[in-house]
């Protein structure tokens, strides 16, 4: 099945690109996207005007304050399957993943998490998957 963006989906595009301009700082929103040529301004004056442009990212402010609050204690958990050392199979702790799952949910209101496991086709008991050293993983949708 082919994915076919409606209306909604393209305009949600736009908002993310501005959202990552945001995040990449005052360089990229010196572009001409974001920062137009006046009408009647010279090129010698834009881009003076271009260089003199600040940007004081409260957002992200905002968003790096929320966090804290989030994670001021570190996160607890009662599954004895899941490696709170390794919860990605790339070596990520498990606040260190929470973390990066709020941050994504703060800037861009939403944020998912996909569980996967590795194959385990010879496997059929729950001791044969933990002899083969087999768990579940995590994987950030932003």
């Amino acid at each position: 099945m082919k994915f076919t963006p409606d209306a909604n989906y393209n305009n949600f595009e736009k908002e993310i690109a501005k959202l990552e301009a945001l995040r990449n700082g005052v360089d990229s929103l010196r572009k001409e996207d974001y920062l137009p040529k006046l009408e009647r301004e010279d090129e010698d004056s834009y881009k003076t005007r271009k260089k003199q442009t600040i940007l004081t990212n409260y957002t992200e402010k905002t968003v790096n304050a929320a966090k804290g609050l989030l994670f001021r204690k570190p996160l607890t958990h009662e599954n004895t399957r899941l490696d709170v050392k390794n919860v990605d199979s790339e070596g990520q702790t498990l606040n260190r993943f929470a973390q990066d799952l709020a941050e994504s949910g703060l800037w861009y209101g939403h944020a998912c998490i996909m569980v996967d496991a590795p194959s385990a086709e010879n496997i059929s008991t729950l001791q044969e998957e933990r002899d083969a050293g087999l768990q579940p993983y995590f994987t950030l949708v932003e």
